[in-house]
């Protein structure tokens, strides 16, 4: 059994530009709760995939809601005009894993599915989260098996199909769909 890695921060948005004359930065939300942006008081500000490249912490002045877009109007201290503000343009903004948002029974982080085992209710190993699909109709897990046939299963993350998520045993327990592992 192996356990998925826990990050040390989450990625909120990505900045996207500049807004207005005092360095308010335009934020690309990416997170499914709005609200959790007028509460910040201190992010990170980083790039690469993960967000670590030259991370560095600010404190928050103040954060609203971009009504015409799914975007958020942050200022940051020391960030005063639009011109030091698209400097910023592309990084990533995140906070510790330690303020992550409170989620719903059931609903779990990407961080918490990605790397988990995958087994059937019949007690057969299929292998691991590698990613996770986001379609309109539901997520699919992608699943990779294990050596030797390297096989990639699609596992539609719906209750007839996923059966237990067992973040302490590493695990999920799916009752595969009739063709679903052909």
């Amino acid at each position: 059994m192996s356990e998925p890695t826990t990050p040390e921060y989450l990625i909120i948005g990505e900045i996207v530009g500049a807004f207005g004359v005092r360095g308010e930065l335009k934020l690309e939300m990416l997170s499914d709760h709005p609200e959790r942006y007028a509460r910040l008081k201190r992010v990170y500000l980083g790039a690469g995939a993960d967000g670590a490249k030259e991370r560095r912490e600010f404190e928050v002045q103040g954060a609203r809601l971009h009504t015409a877009k799914r975007q958020a109007l942050i200022r940051l201290v020391g960030i005063t005009s639009p011109e030091q503000a698209d400097k910023l343009r592309g990084l990533l903004m995140q906070v510790p894993v330690s303020e992550a948002w409170p989620l719903e029974p059931g609903a779990y982080y990407e961080f918490q599915i990605i790397g988990l085992d995958v087994r059937t209710t019949a007690g057969r190993e299929l292998g691991k989260v590698t990613a996770i699909l986001y379609l309109s109709s539901n997520d699919v897990y992608t699943v990779k098996a294990n050596e030797p046939t390297a096989k990639e299963y699609l596992i539609p993350a719906i209750k007839d199909v996923i059966k237990e998520i067992n973040l302490e045993g590493g695990y999920i327990l799916i009752e595969p769909l009739e063709g679903l592992l052909d």
